[in-house]
């Protein structure tokens, strides 16, 4: 995941999500369905090898992973 914070370092952006290959990985906002910007603390949902997790990510001057789910399928 390659994340940038912006200049007061109050948020960050998630630029890239890739998989073992360096494949990219499309996520979605849970919080926020059809939104594609996800804020400090939204959800997001993606796939990996058929399999469904969520992460919340959140912070200001540190960036937290504060859950980390596989959904049950």
């Amino acid at each position: 995941m390659k994340l940038r914070n912006s200049n007061d370092r109050k948020f960050f952006k998630i630029e890239a999500l890739v998989d073992q290959t360096c494949s990219q990985i499309s996520y979605s906002n849970v919080d926020i369905p059809g939104d594609p910007v996800l804020q400090n603390w939204h959800t997001m949902e993606f796939q990996i090898q058929e399999q469904t997790y969520r992460l919340t990510l959140g912070g200001g001057a540190d960036i937290e992973a504060n859950r980390f789910t596989k959904v049950a399928q």
